[in-house]
């Protein structure tokens, strides 16, 4: 019996969330740079066949990433409502943001995708300029803002790689534990 267009549809789901689900960590390990079709295909156990059936090249699996509504969802999330906003503020919206997303194991994958993407307008942009502005403002220890938005990534990095490649439940600090972090007037 020959199959129907809804499950063709299915199948088409399941393989390109196969490719995801592949791609996403391989981004985060190597980069967009270093992140080949090769290296997607041995994790995924597909053929090339298959990867390039549906994208030109690992730059389109990268912006059909960006694409997703969990991964639109987190952005705005993580970017809205922080302009004329006390840096403070806008680190303690962050890190809020960023904490909830490691509730659910496939959101903490895309927000570690999210904080480690590289270009104009990334998170470590945004951050460094949020942390320097802070400085001025006196609220945010002092420091090469750059190293302190290295520490504050690297922070949830961990926290993410922790929560994706572990089976059990793992404890995840309070907001108010990560702005101890870099407040300069830790009350």
């Amino acid at each position: 019996m020959p199959r129907t267009a809804s499950q063709y549809k299915e199948m088409k789901d399941e393989r390109i969330a196969s490719i995801f689900e592949a791609s996403i960590p391989l981004f985060i390990e190597f980069g967009k740079k270093k992140t080949t079709v090769d290296k997607i295909c041995a994790r995924a156990k597909c053929s090339h066949g298959l990867v390039y059936h549906y994208f030109k090249d690992t730059d389109d699996i990268y912006n059909a990433i960006t694409k997703l509504d969990i991964y639109k969802k987190l952005h705005d999330d993580l970017f809205s409502n922080i302009k004329n906003r006390l840096s403070i503020d806008i680190l303690n919206h962050f890190s809020e943001v960023l904490l909830t997303a490691t509730k659910d194991k496939k959101e903490s994958l895309i927000a570690h995708f999210l904080i480690d993407e590289e270009g104009k307008n990334c998170f470590f942009d945004i951050l460094a300029k949020t942390i320097k502005q802070g400085q001025k403002e006196g609220d945010i220890l002092a420091g090469n803002e750059k190293e302190l938005a290295h520490l504050y990534i690297y922070f949830f990095k961990g926290i993410y790689y922790k929560n994706t490649n572990t089976k059990g439940e793992i404890e995840i600090p309070s907001l108010d534990v990560v702005s101890y972090l870099y407040k300069k007037n830790r009350y």
